[in-house]
């Protein structure tokens, strides 16, 4: 071969070898990123919010009423929950929600008031990044069942509604402080009024017969709140009313209370 092929051949192994150890090189560090990226995720900023929960046994209620048969609130069924959980004594404030989202939506200011123009999806990223802020306690929404097997707190009486709720008669059309009213017999505050609370299920309609911790069907159309609010009279502001937003839709009637492990 004559000197000056042979040198150009050489330079081409080396151009060719210098390649293949750049694409190794790049696969390698490729590989070293997603092995990171798997390993940890990126921090989360915000801060613990202050907050109050009580714990909730374990037990059986009647669920629902048919003082006004229809399918949304009939017919009343046995629901059994086998699992204590912990919900909170108050809605999320929105000091509280500012504190884990850097921001406030609300309609009505104040830092004590419950947060609002809030959907469920805003909700679940709210309890997302608290679960990485404060992580092993399992926060999220409480079921219908358990919101409902809370509010009544092992009664079947209607608490007087200017004594523990703020509703269209006395609220002065605003949503309140809250933890002002009286709270029910397991120490909850707000369960009736003040602002709608989100619940985790897709809507359905009631089963006929018993059912043991039921969490609504896998997909739906609209989620569920509960409770009433500010605005609303005593047919809606009461512990079997079921509202239907979609899981984006917003209002300033419409905020949350958030459930956790129970504590070991």
């Amino acid at each position: 071969m004559r000197p000056d092929r042979a040198f150009v051949a050489l330079c081409f192994g080396c151009a060719a070898a210098l390649a293949l150890a750049s694409c190794a090189d790049r696969r390698a560090s490729a590989a070293r990123s997603e092995t990171s990226s798997a390993g940890s995720q990126p921090a989360v900023s915000g801060s613990v919010p202050e907050m109050s929960f009580v714990h909730i046994p374990d037990g059986s209620f009647e669920m629902g009423s048919d003082a006004n048969p229809s399918s949304d609130q009939s017919p009343i069924h046995t629901v059994t929950i086998t699992r204590p959980f912990e919900l909170q004594t108050t809605e999320v404030t929105q000091a509280q929600w500012r504190a884990v989202m850097g921001s406030d939506p609300a309609h009505f200011p104040g830092d004590d008031r419950p947060v609002e123009q809030v959907s469920w999806t805003d909700a679940q990223e709210f309890i997302r990044r608290l679960n990485r802020l404060d992580p092993g306690k399992a926060y999220r929404l409480p079921t219908e069942a358990e919101w409902e097997y809370a509010c009544r707190a092992g009664t079947t009486e209607r608490d007087d509604l200017d004594e523990g709720a703020w509703v269209h008669r006395n609220s002065e059309s605003q949503t309140h402080p809250v933890g002002l009213k009286r709270p029910n017999a397991w120490g909850l505050y707000d369960m009736i009024g003040n602002v709608w609370e989100l619940c985790a299920d897709w809507k359905d309609s009631y089963p006929a017969g018993p059912v043991t911790d039921p969490a609504g069907p896998p997909h739906g159309y609209y989620k569920v709140c509960r409770g009433g609010s500010w605005f609303d009279v005593g047919a809606a502001a009461n512990p079997t009313f079921r509202a239907s937003p979609g899981p984006d839709d917003r209002g300033n009637s419409q905020g949350l209370r958030l459930a956790r492990a129970a504590a070991h």
